[in-house]
């Protein structure tokens, strides 16, 4: 229950700044949350406002005014919950609990590309600094599924996963989803999203060298997400071919760092 109370906590806070997201909706009773018991567990409601416009659409939109709103948008929510004044009960899981914490068990050790790069990461990240400049509340699903475009605005939803990490994680993140396009998008992509950022937020020196390698860190995340929904037996084709794309990856030089 701390948990989503904190989660919209956060929400009402960005909204009241001036963030774009998407607003929980009261029930007739007055209330945000509701509890309820069903075969013996406990279950939680809350409705949120429909975001405004479209999801993204690379034929529907203008491509490089989206990644610079995109990055806007994302770099106003960062610098905003830098000042947010945690309430006392205020509660959120650490950045490893969403699924970071279960790579061991759910990748097997023959798997030697994804599990030197999860040592490699685990070894880099142990010397990065988590300075309130770096590293803060994030929303931690800042992704296109997650985002709505109005007339060149976006506007975001969806904070289950909001917990303090790396700024620059965020971004490398967002700019995943675009690193199997062709170098011109990439280059488009990086580059406003970036400027976009920069406008809004603070984008420092230390940041721009930490996404190179948080980009190796989304494309591992990735890996772990279908290890833990499709397990390595028994897999189709269009699985097996995931799982063999990420591995080359895994050893390949990272996506960002050229840009």
């Amino acid at each position: 229950m701390a948990q989503l109370k904190s989660e919209l906590e956060i929400v009402h806070y960005l909204v009241a700044q001036g963030v774009s997201a998407a607003q929980p909706v009261p029930s007739h009773t007055g209330e945000l949350l509701h509890q309820t018991e069903f075969d013996n567990l406990t279950y939680f409601g809350c409705v949120f406002e429909q975001a405004p416009g479209i999801f993204f659409h690379r034929d529907a939109i203008n491509q490089e005014r989206f990644f610079r709103a995109a990055g806007e948008t994302m770099g106003l929510l960062h610098q905003t919950l830098k000042k947010f004044d945690r309430p006392r009960d205020f509660e959120r899981f650490h950045w490893e609990a969403d699924r970071w914490c279960d790579f061991e068990k759910c990748v097997p050790r023959h798997e030697t590309a994804a599990w030197k790069l999860y040592q490699e990461l685990r070894s880099w990240l142990a010397r990065e600094s988590t300075d309130p400049s770096l590293f803060g509340l994030v929303h931690g699903d800042f992704t296109i599924n997650n985002l709505r475009i109005q007339d060149g605005a976006i506007a975001v939803f969806d904070f289950d996963s909001c917990c303090e990490h790396w700024y620059a994680y965020e971004i490398a993140a967002f700019l995943h989803y675009f690193g199997g396009q062709d170098d011109e998008t990439r280059r488009l992509a990086y580059c406003s999203v970036l400027d976009g950022y920069a406008r809004t937020g603070s984008l420092t020196a230390e940041m721009l060298g930490q996404i190179p390698p948080f980009g190796k860190m989304r494309l591992l995340f990735s890996f772990l997400v279908f290890a833990q929904e499709w397990g390595f037996h028994e897999l189709s084709p269009q699985q097996e071919t995931y799982f063999a794309l990420r591995r080359r990856l895994f050893q390949a030089p990272p996506t960002w760092a050229a840009q």
